[in-house]
C-alpha cells in the first residue's frame, strides 16, 4: 500500500517537523510512543525517527500513544505468518504448535492492546 507521492511527502514532512518537539513532550509526560504499520512504505528519515521515539519512550508508562501508518489488519496477519513460517523453516517451531494465541503473539498490536 503506497500513498500518492504528494500526500506521502506532505504527511511525512509534517510528522518529521513535529517529531522533535512531540518526542520531548512525550518523554517528559511519561508517554510511551509505539508505531505500527509497514515500515517499507515510510521514508528512511521517518523510520529513524520512529526507532528513536520508541527507544526513548519505551520505559514510559503513564500513557501509551499508538500511531498506525501504513497499517492494515491484512498486513499484520501476513507479517505474523511470515515470522512463524521462518521459525518453522529454521526448525525452531512445529507447524502443529501454531494456534490462535501464538499467531496473536506475533501481531504488531500484541504488546500495545
Amino acid at each position: 500500500m503506497h500513498l500518492p507521492p504528494g500526500l506521502s511527502t506532505t504527511t511525512f514532512d509534517l510528522v518529521k517537523s513535529c517529531s522533535s518537539f512531540t518526542l520531548l513532550h512525550a518523554y517528559r509526560e511519561g508517554i510511551r510512543v509505539h508505531v505500527i504499520g509497514d515500515p517499507s512504505t515510510w521514508p528512511a528519515s521517518l523510520q529513524e525517527a520512529v526507532r528513536e521515539a520508541e527507544e526513548m519512550t519505551r520505559d514510559n508508562s503513564r500513557f501509551h500513544l499508538i500511531l498506525a501508518t501504513g497499517y492494515s489488519g491484512r498486513w499484520d496477519i501476513v507479517q505474523a505468518c511470515r515470522e512463524l513460517a521462518g521459525k518453522v523453516q529454521d526448525k525452531r517451531l512445529n507447524p502443529e504448535d501454531i494456534d490462535e494465541e501464538m499467531l496473536a503473539g506475533h501481531l504488531s498490536t500484541n504488546d500495545v492492546l
